[in-house]
């Protein structure tokens, strides 16, 4: 288990008589999941701690939490749905013995089974916590296409979900985004679907985030388990200005390195440090505090051209013209 647990950091804990909650945070590369859980440990209250679920060995979500009012334990290099599914079912049972937060929000990396998770925990959970209903957040601009490449895959974490958050439908055509709502009840008539903002749904809806699911799940028969992508992690990252940061985005994004489905990182460029996420054909930059930041980059795709994509980031460090 990578990161440690400071109880400075955490708000007062539950009793040790009481059950740790346990919220999934699923969904796919890029939906949202990060943001979510800073908003949600935000709003339900209690003591929190977040466990992170890095495919790579590089983690940046942790850094992007390191202001919110919890704490955040990293599993790096490994999905937690089925090659670290002991070491995660550990750090769990760890987190609640030592520190007994009123909630565990549990982030999986973007490629992991739903499904084999929850069966995980629903048989290996012992009196110490409870399982809540699990959400999903669904990339509004990525789905019909993620739903027509991963198929059965994608479909896992939106049927075995109780909640679907849709994220990134605002610039979607009227059509469009009625399309994806009757995709996801279609998939999936018995979750609640949410839409864009859920920033503004009421405190009582938060609340409810953190109720018992009251179900146990089965080991799927068929197969879940982790797509079979590739990750690339890179530290000691600086670029010459926002512009060059911007150009090298460009380039690992033609296809001339792999089909990279994701790319997100922390470094300083020019006078400032900026936090960069790329995801499909939507990216954002912006400015990162540079107290205790250090660059990282990570990116996750098929067949990736690992010396040439170093050999393309040289190109605008930092240093070089």
């Amino acid at each position: 288990m990578c990161g440690s647990l400071r109880k400075d950091k955490l708000r007062l804990g539950k009793d040790k008589g009481s059950q740790m909650k346990i919220l999934i945070v699923s969904g796919f590369l890029g939906a949202g999941k990060t943001t979510f859980i800073r908003d949600a440990a935000r709003r339900i209250g209690g003591s929190i701690v977040v466990l992170e679920n890095e495919f790579g060995e590089v983690g940046v979500d942790g850094d992007l939490l390191s202001d919110a009012p919890l704490e955040v334990v990293e599993l790096a290099q490994g999905c937690i749905c089925c090659s670290m599914k002991t070491d995660f079912l550990r750090a769990v049972a760890e987190i609640d013995s030592r520190f007994h937060p009123d909630a565990l929000l549990i982030e999986p990396t973007g490629i992991g089974s739903l499904s084999l998770i929850l069966a995980s925990l629903s048989q290996d959970m012992g009196n110490g916590a409870v399982l809540a209903r699990p959400v999903t957040l669904v990339d509004a601009e990525a789905f019909l296409d993620y739903l027509e490449i991963f198929g059965e895959f994608y479909r896992d974490q939106i049927v075995n979900a109780s909640t679907l958050i849709v994220t990134k439908s605002e610039e979607l055509p009227p059509e469009e985004r009625e399309r994806v709502f009757w995709s996801l009840a279609d998939l999936n008539p018995k979750a609640e679907i949410v839409l864009p903002p859920y920033e503004e749904l009421p405190r009582e809806w938060w609340d409810r985030l953190l109720e018992p699911s009251g179900a146990r799940c089965a080991v799927p028969a068929g197969n879940s388990a982790a797509l079979s992508l590739e990750s690339l992690g890179l530290r000691d990252l600086a670029f010459r200005s926002r512009d060059a940061l911007e150009e090298c985005l460009d380039r690992l994004g033609s296809g001339s390195f792999g089909r990279i489905h994701r790319i997100k990182g922390i470094a300083p460029a020019g006078e400032g440090w900026l936090r960069f996420d790329v995801a499909r054909r939507r990216r954002t930059i912006g400015a990162w505090r540079a107290e205790k930041a250090s660059s990282k980059m990570t990116l996750i795709g098929e067949d990736l051209d690992t010396a040439g994509i170093r050999k393309a980031l040289s190109e605008f460090r930092a240093g070089t013209v």
